[in-house]
């Protein structure tokens, strides 16, 4: 569970039965052990969580509106978290993620939590369908649809971030 998938399930329960908000629903993505997935199928089964696997990281984004790495150990620099930015979508993380390093260039897309008490994981929720709630009711007054990003633009925006992490490394390695 260092991955933090329960505490995930179980923010999400809380959001969804305490919180009364109905109309949301929790994708999750990658591989489980069999066993553990079948436990957490079996313990938060309902229609608004869907287990899909692994999944084809554009058609992924463009199911989503946020994404959450609840992660619960110390985590290297997650390339998920690079994604959901390329991608323009908000990300929730847990602060032992590498991710709490993107903070300063993209908070406006980026909530973190501490993932010592529960109720965080469930309170960055409610901030982010906040955010989601303003920007789709700025949305209205647009034209296009933020939710399509072109393949082209995602590319250049993945590497333009990790263009910018490898030269902040070299300069803190080299000392230039």
């Amino acid at each position: 569970n260092e991955k933090g998938i329960e505490s995930l399930l179980t923010a999400f329960h809380d959001l969804y039965t305490s919180y009364k908000h109905k109309n949301i629903r929790l994708i999750i993505a990658g591989s489980l052990d069999s066993y553990y997935s079948k436990y957490l199928y079996n313990k938060f089964s309902s229609d608004q969580i869907n287990f899909i696997g692994f999944s084809n990281r554009f058609d992924f984004y463009e199911k989503v509106d946020c994404v959450v790495i609840p992660s619960l150990i110390l985590d290297t620099y997650p390339g998920v978290a690079v994604e959901t930015i390329c991608s323009k979508r908000l990300l929730i993380f847990s602060d032992r993620t590498g991710a709490k390093d993107l903070e300063t260039k993209f908070s406006d897309q980026l909530i973190s939590y501490d993932p010592s008490f529960k109720i965080n994981l469930t309170r960055a929720m409610i901030t982010a369908i906040k955010k989601l709630q303003v920007k789709k009711s700025n949305f209205m007054h647009e034209e296009g649809d933020y939710s399509q990003l072109k393949v082209s633009t995602w590319l250049s925006e993945f590497e333009r971030i990790m263009f910018s992490a490898w030269l902040e490394l070299n300069k803190m390695l080299f000392k230039i």
